[in-house]
């Protein structure tokens, strides 16, 4: 479970309590902390801001926009299997991810009869750049500090355009305030043709459960899911399943 669904759903429990007020279809701004849109689950973790900005056009019509600037450095020492490093073996690698990325987003919801219909699209701009400092073992058996042997620097850099799209089908419950629904969300990425593989295409079934809560200076909707998808949330991986858990508080004003 990501950092940002932990910190929703503690706000959930702390906030449950007060699920007794009417919702209301406000026109006007809105914040969205943690997971803003279920398909924005599968693009890269760092192309998903963890804080939007949005505003409600109509009733049932909203758009929101996030950025995000993110660096993760992965440290490897790997003797590539062998009992004993051999010269020219890798023994030291440190890969350095940096991501910039803005997101958009529109939801649309309506409903059906007895039925809650939402659909949600996104698109996000991903600037990601990926350096790889390596050292190798040297010819040379005699002993040397590893700070004196040559680092090699191999950088590589691609710009992505991911866009997704979900649907949900709720059964509102207790006024309306409270709707499970199921989900399907899908996604998929494009490149630039630089050195660096797009994600692969990825879809994901899921279990939405959002509640809204009246409080007397905003409206909070609190929107916890589960999923299972391949290779959600990475650059590279689709081959193997696993659950996804987001959530995510939404305060309108």
């Amino acid at each position: 479970m990501s950092n940002r669904a932990l910190s929703a759903l503690a706000a959930v429990v702390l906030l449950a309590p007060l699920a007794g007020a009417q919702p209301a279809d406000r026109i006007g701004l809105y914040a969205v902390v943690g997971s803003a849109a279920p398909e924005r689950s599968l693009f890269p973790d760092a192309t998903d801001p963890a804080l939007v900005v949005g505003a409600r056009l109509a009733p049932g019509l909203d758009v929101h926009l996030g950025a995000r600037v993110e660096t993760a450095t992965y440290l490897l020492g790997t003797h590539l299997g062998r009992p004993a490093p051999q010269p020219g073996d890798v023994f030291y690698r440190e890969t350095v991810d940096r991501t910039r990325a803005a997101a958009l987003g529109v939801r649309a919801s309506g409903d059906a009869g007895t039925l809650r219909l939402s659909l949600s699209a996104s698109v996000a701009l991903d600037g990601f750049q990926r350096t790889v400092i390596s050292q190798r073992v040297p010819d040379d058996p005699a002993p040397v500090a590893n700070d004196d042997i040559p680092r090699e620097v191999e950088t590589r850099s691609a710009t992505f355009l991911h866009a997704g799209l979900s649907g949900v089908v709720a059964v509102p419950m207790a006024g309306g305030r409270i709707a499970p629904g199921l989900g399907l969300a899908g996604s998929f990425s494009g490149a630039d043709g630089g050195p660096i593989n797009a994600p692969p295409a990825r879809w994901m079934p899921f279990l939405s459960v959002p509640a809204t809560v009246r409080l007397p200076a905003a409206e909070v909707t609190l929107d916890a899911r589960v999923g299972v998808a391949r290779g959600a949330g990475s650059r590279t991986e689709s081959r193997h399943w696993a659950p996804v858990v987001e959530a995510g508080v939404r305060v309108e004003i």
